[in-house]
């Protein structure tokens, strides 16, 4: 199939004018729904977003894959894919090879997906990379503390936040 669009072109380009002719206002770039699950609570968040001109970055406190650059207005279905690929990967390298039980409960259906075993983040991995974005830098990322304190509670080392002035 040729098409002049790349996904996050169509995404942005289509996708998001038609989510906003329903409510006759654009629809914010990031959902309630997407907000509800990366902070859980004011004292457990998950992770952030960020939004730039051009691309959305979503990215998972402690996760040790680079960031996928993703379309500026950000459907659940690719959110729902990029996020059990970070939250399985973050919880492999953290706590599951370090002989620990799972220390997130993983939301086990975001959209239209449901995450029903560590596979999950493999097939999300492999849809995401057939959709051609760009990837960005990895971060060690975990300005709250989250990580850190739960690795130190299970008698592991600490998980060191790399500070970026820029970014903060």
């Amino acid at each position: 199939m040729n098409s002049p669009y790349t996904y996050t072109d169509f995404i942005n380009l289509f996708v998001h004018p038609v989510a906003t002719m329903p409510i006759g206002s654009p629809p914010p770039r990031i959902s309630a729904d997407i907000r509800r699950v990366l902070q859980l609570s004011k004292q457990y968040k998950v992770g952030d977003w960020y939004l730039y001109q051009n691309h959305t970055k979503i990215r998972i406190y402690g996760c040790k894959l680079a960031p996928y650059k993703l379309p500026r207005y950000l459907p659940m279905r690719l959110f729902s894919l990029d996020y059990y690929r970070k939250i399985i990967n973050f919880d492999e390298v953290h706590f599951v090879k370090a002989k620990k039980k799972e220390q997130l409960q993983i939301k086990d259906q975001l959209g239209h997906f449901v995450c029903n075993n560590r596979e999950a983040g493999r097939v999300a991995e492999e849809i995401i990379q057939g959709l051609k974005l760009k990837q960005s830098f990895i971060w060690r990322y975990d300005p709250f503390h989250v990580i850190c304190n739960r690795r130190q509670k299970n008698k592991l080392c600490p998980y060191i936040h790399h500070q970026i002035p820029q970014i903060e």
